[in-house]
C-alpha cells in the first residue's frame, strides 16, 4: 500500500487528486493508536491503493512494518498554522484542545496550549516523525512538477499518467 501523510493543510487533498488516493478514508484513525480499528481501516485496501491523510503519522511504525511505501507532504511551519487557523475559525473548532468534542478531533494530539501554539507543536511533532522514520520528504510546492509527480508514482510503482495540474482547498502551488 502507498501513503501520502503530513501535518494536513499541507497539500494532501491535492495529493489524493494527483495520485488517485483515498482522502481521509473512514473510519478516521485517533491519535492514541488503535491497531484492531487500522485493520479496519486497511481492510480491502489493494497493494497499489493510495492512502492520503494526516492521521496516519502515529501509525507509521505499524504501516513500514506492513510494507507501506511512504511519503510525507513538507508545508512551511507558519503556512500551515495560518491555514488550521483561517478553516478552524469558521466553526470555532480547536481539535487539539483537550476538550474538542468535534469528532474528527481524535485524530490529533492534545496540548493545554493556544490554538496557534499547539499548531506548532504538531507540526513539529509529524517533521520530527518523518525524520524519525526517514520517510521520503516532499515540499508541497512539489506536486506541481512534472518531474516530482513522475517520481512518486514510480516509488508508488504506479504507471504515470502524465502531469496534473492541481490546486484544491485554496492551496496556492507555486514552481
Amino acid at each position: 500500500m502507498n501513503i501520502i501523510t503530513g501535518t494536513g493543510r499541507c497539500g494532501t487533498l491535492s495529493a489524493a487528486y494527483i495520485f488517485g488516493g483515498y482522502h481521509e478514508k473512514k473510519p478516521h484513525l485517533p491519535w492514541n493508536k488503535n491497531l484492531s480499528l487500522l485493520d479496519k481501516h486497511l481492510k480491502g485496501i489493494k497493494e497499489d491503493d493510495v492512502l492520503v491523510a494526516s492521521f496516519y503519522i502515529p501509525y507509521m511504525g505499524e504501516l513500514l512494518k506492513r510494507g507501506a511505501r511512504v511519503i510525507y507532504l513538507y508545508r512551511d511551519k507558519e503556512e500551515v498554522v495560518d491555514s488550521f487557523i483561517r478553516k478552524t475559525e469558521k466553526n470555532g473548532v480547536n481539535p487539539w484542545s483537550p476538550e474538542a468534542k468535534n469528532p474528527f478531533s481524535k485524530c490529533f494530539p492534545k496540548y493545554n496550549l493556544s490554538k496557534e501554539e499547539a499548531i506548532r507543536r504538531y507540526w513539529e511533532l509529524c517533521y520530527r516523525e518523518a525524520k524519525k522514520w526517514k520517510l521520503k520528504i516532499y515540499d508541497v510546492n512539489d506536486l506541481n512538477s512534472a518531474f516530482k509527480q513522475r517520481e512518486i508514482f514510480t516509488y508508488f510503482n504506479k504507471n504515470y499518467p502524465g502531469f496534473r495540474s492541481v490546486r484544491k482547498n485554496g492551496l496556492s502551488l507555486h514552481i
